[in-house]
């Protein structure tokens, strides 16, 4: 880029899937100015953060909070709270709740006709549906029994999200090393 464009004075602006150790070495060497995504798993490093009411709303749907690094480097850490993006992660989680439900229903449907008889592999089946369905599978109590010879499949579906998970909706963090970042510069 700099090859390119020359070395002005310049924002390097990137996503998450390009804030591996390697180009954070590049972007800190020369004092390159930047603002990365960080993977999901950061938000937990700034859980008191997102429970604080000290947000800033910098435009309709959309609030930010400056925190510092979790590290104590010289970063600092733009936590953001979308309601656009609350609304697409639900919808995400609601399509694996019902992709769960359906392979479910399968499966009892398998059990009811006496297809199949064995509960190991009814148990794996259930074990590679929760795999693929990871992000709601910890929403569902599934039990087989096995009675007179026949196998029987219940699930409940719990209606209540992990404290982290309805905590953590729609939020993501984005870092910088610009020092004079501001609420209002989001």
């Amino acid at each position: 880029m700099e090859l390119l464009y020359g070395k002005s004075d310049r924002v390097w602006i990137m996503d998450r899937g390009m804030a591996g150790s390697k180009n954070l070495e590049l972007l800190t060497k020369k004092n390159r100015r930047y603002i990365i995504g960080t993977p999901k798993n950061m938000l937990k490093k700034l859980e008191q953060q997102l429970i604080q009411e000290d947000w800033n709303q910098v435009h309709e749907g959309l609030e930010v909070k400056l925190c510092p690094s979790p590290a104590g480097s010289d970063e600092l850490f733009i936590l953001c709270r979308s309601t656009a993006r609350a609304k697409k992660e639900q919808a995400i989680h609601n399509r694996f709740i019902q992709r769960l439900e359906d392979g479910l229903r399968r499966i009892k449907k398998n059990c009811d006709s006496n297809r199949v008889k064995n509960i190991n592999i009814v148990e794996r089946r259930i074990g590679r549906l929760l795999e693929r369905n990871s992000r709601a599978s910890q929403l569902f109590d599934i039990t087989v029994n096995e009675r007179e010879g026949k196998l029987d499949l219940t699930w409940k579906i719990r209606t209540q999200h992990s404290d982290w998970a309805r905590l953590s909706e729609g939020c993501y963090l984005l870092r910088t090393n610009i020092k004079d970042w501001t609420a209002e510069s989001a």
